[in-house]
């Protein structure tokens, strides 16, 4: 409808792009070793650069990553997987093991939704993989999803 495309398109100032704060918000809480924007390419490319530059693997143990559900709408209309579109305004960040309920705590009380993923290994074979239930290796994506919508040979 009119009324959820307007919606929408305020979510370029909200939530929106920006991840100054919660970046800020993180290094005030927690020894912070990588962050990344994931924007093109989504998460999973997102998730496998920090992969990649830090010379380690990523064992993913979320059943379900995070998607807001307009962006999952969208994707479906479009058949787009969500893992592999922009992810704007997203922040990846590695923090230690013992310290990752603290930086989900900080993030909550400044009313910024934060999640733990999984963990970082010293495994590079599979460098980004499900773990747990869904085990298999995470998606890759040469270029980002969204760019199917306006290139037919895509």
């Amino acid at each position: 409808t009119a009324q959820e495309i307007e919606r929408w398109q305020d979510f370029l100032f909200v939530p929106g792009l920006s991840v100054v704060q919660e970046a800020q918000i993180l290094q005030q809480a927690v020894e912070v070793h990588a962050m990344h924007d994931p924007t093109e390419g989504g998460v999973a490319t997102g998730l496998w650069e920090l992969a990649q530059a830090s010379g380690l693997g990523l064992h993913l143990t979320a059943e379900a990553l995070p998607v807001l559900p307009e962006g999952a709408l969208l994707c479906q209309v479009f058949g787009l997987d969500p893992l592999g579109t922009i992810a704007s305004g997203a922040l990846l960040a590695a923090v230690p093991a013992a310290q990752a309920e603290d930086a989900i705590r900080a993030c909550a009380a400044a009313g910024i939704a934060c999640y733990r993923l999984g963990t970082a290994v010293a495994d590079t074979s599979a460098r980004v993989r499900y773990a747990g239930t869904t085990g298999g290796n995470f998606p890759t994506f040469s270029r980002d999803e969204i760019v199917q919508i306006f290139s037919p040979e895509a």
